[in-house]
């Protein structure tokens, strides 16, 4: 069974061991982004907590770090090269992989983030923080994804005729409601 906890700035899903400290990589520290803005959205939480959480991850992200320093346990490849080129030695000289080890994972969750707390953070301020944090996050080059580099920039700024917003939106909405229909709680609910 699952159980949700924060972490300072983020979430985590806890295994249930009753070890909660940052180094519990059970916790989901490989994926702390993605469960962190993930949560943030599936909950439509747009307080001034998730707002900090959000910018946090936008730094890690602009950092190209999968996790805090904290969380580290001295176990980590310094970098993919190594810990592919030893483990195909077969040794295992590193327990867990690179911190900088990025994926569109996190990227995509900090996007959809981004969108819900644009809708309903309604404070000047605090928008102005969740732009100024997004507009500094960029992806990589090599998670390049046609479609994924394409949704990024309209999240970023859209100027097309309102017609062909249109479409976007109701694709958009498509998807969610198949997704809800079909899988909404599997996330959530259960231990992939």
């Amino acid at each position: 069974m699952i159980e949700w906890y924060t972490y300072k700035n983020f979430w985590r899903r806890g295994d249930a061991d009753g070890d909660d400290s940052p180094q519990d990589r059970d916790d989901g520290t490989g994926d702390i982004i993605f469960n962190t803005m993930s949560k943030l959205e599936n909950d439509l939480d747009n307080t001034p907590w998730a707002v900090k959480s959000f910018i946090k991850c936008c730094k890690l992200l602009k950092e190209r770090k999968r996790w805090p320093d904290e969380f580290n346990t001295g176990d980590e490849a310094p970098n993919m090269i190594a810990y592919h080129f030893y483990n195909l030695l077969g040794i295992k000289k590193y327990k867990h992989r690179s911190q900088g080890r990025m994926t569109r994972d996190p990227f995509i969750a900090t996007g959809a983030a981004y969108a819900m707390l644009m809708r309903y953070v309604k404070d000047s301020v605090w928008r102005f923080k969740i732009m100024e944090a997004f507009e500094e996050v960029k992806l990589p080059w090599y998670l390049y994804r046609a479609k994924t580099w394409r949704w990024w920039r309209r999240l970023k700024g859209y100027d097309k005729e309102h017609f062909v917003k249109r479409l976007s939106y109701l694709r958009a909405s498509g998807t969610v409601h198949i997704y809800q229909a079909l899988y909404h709680d599997n996330f959530y609910n259960d231990r992939p």
